[in-house]
């Protein structure tokens, strides 16, 4: 061929390859690629379908005394997923967990949602179970935009920790309040011992219950704190002791803690009445020594352990890992976490801020824990159950206690 042709030849190649590079831009998406695509349904209306697993963050702690709550709660979530996953995932994925110990401990709960947030990339989180937990984690995900829900963080400062932090258990500005009134108008309580653990929940709720119950005309004679490797609270005890109390208002971090207050102070003969909070209440803490805990009062968040659902949930956990539930509220709380994350990416998709968003509008939903509404701070609506230990380790209900 002469040159004249070739450059012919040549030309024709070139404006065809530039076509067909012009025609395969415009087939490119405007932005990156998502986990979320859409298909039909059998009518022909269009659904929202996945393309990647539901990947979720769990900070729970996991090792140290408080994974006696951490451990419990890490077998309910992997529970839920397991029955979703076995009815065909979330939009056709399956739903799994990237778990982080958070170990009750603000400084190990910030470096693991960093990881969940950085390297994970996740954009939910369930988490952190203990106050301090949550409040280390939050800053993070919420500059990071990522959702988070807690079933158990209950400090009242976490109502304030960002539009993406929620909670599916009630402020401890509610339980605070309902022990303090229960032990003035219900028990006759005058006068007052605190014993207090140097932790964000134990204060958060503390100073709550120090508060209302000063606002009621009852005094605090003797208001104590320990650190959490204290094992030694002879001297808060004896404290206690020598003022003279009607009751001792007892806030620990995790039932290893509980028992040592216990001992303690049976050792020493103070004999005022016993209160506490849902760490008292620990079933295992309770089975363990049912004697020393006779008598012992707490609240905890109420649940109807009757209801279809809960009883379900509570028999099935029972079954499946060989042990009765620890901390039952808080278990079925996040039991159904899992189920109630899956309804809103059914409904809005795995974006972040239409899941915040659409948690704000969730009133009345139904499920193991009961009845789950927000408010607008993120915070869950709630009941407190007041409970007594009994002789043979069993719980009887005092009081159904809704906060004003």
């Amino acid at each position: 061929m002469d040159k004249l042709t070739n450059k012919w030849i040549i030309g024709i190649i070139v404006a065809v390859v530039v076509i067909w590079a012009v025609v395969a831009a415009t087939k490119q998406p405007a932005t990156a690629p998502t986990t979320e695509s859409m298909a039909e349904n059998k009518g022909g209306e269009a659904m929202m379908k996945l393309t990647e697993p539901v990947r979720i963050g769990i900070i729970f702690p996991l090792t140290g005394d408080a994974a006696s709550i951490g451990v419990p709660f890490q077998k309910s979530a992997l529970m839920a997923a397991e029955e979703i996953n076995a009815a065909g995932g979330i939009l056709g994925q399956p739903a799994e967990f990237i778990f982080e110990d958070g170990k009750c401990d603000p400084s190990a709960s910030a470096a693991a949602a960093q990881k969940l947030v950085n390297v994970d990339n996740v954009k939910i989180v369930f988490g952190g179970a203990c106050s301090g937990e949550m409040l280390a984690a939050a800053p993070i995900l919420e500059e990071a935009h990522v959702l988070a829900i807690s079933p158990s963080a209950t400090s009242p400062d976490i109502t304030n920790a960002g539009d993406y932090i929620f909670r599916t258990t009630p402020s401890d500005a509610g339980q605070g309040a309902v022990a303090a009134e229960y032990a003035f108008n219900d028990l006759g309580a005058r006068k007052v011992g605190v014993i207090s653990e140097q932790t964000d929940y134990a204060q958060g709720l503390r100073k709550v219950f120090v508060d209302r119950f000063n606002g009621l005309a009852g005094t605090i004679a003797a208001d104590e704190v320990f650190q959490s490797n204290d094992t030694d609270l002879r001297a808060q005890v004896l404290k206690i002791k020598s003022v003279g109390v009607d009751l001792v208002y007892l806030v620990p971090q995790s039932p290893a803690t509980a028992e040592l207050i216990l001992k303690q102070l049976t050792m020493q003969e103070v004999n005022a009445k016993r209160m506490g909070t849902e760490v008292m209440l620990s079933r295992d803490l309770i089975a363990q020594n049912a004697q020393l805990m006779k008598g012992v009062i707490g609240t905890e968040q109420y649940f109807n352990d009757q209801a279809a659902d809960t009883s379900t949930f509570l028999s099935t956990y029972e079954a499946k890992y060989s042990e009765k539930p620890t901390y039952p509220a808080y278990m079925v709380n996040t039991y159904s976490q899992v189920y109630l994350i899956k309804e809103g990416i059914e409904k809005v998709g795995m974006d972040a801020t239409k899941l915040k968003d659409w948690l704000y509008t969730v009133k009345g939903w139904k499920h193991a824990m009961g009845e789950l509404s927000f408010t607008p701070d993120g915070d869950a609506l709630g009941q407190y159950s007041v409970k007594e230990v009994q002789a043979d380790g069993s719980l009887k209900e005092l009081s159904v206690v809704k906060p004003q």
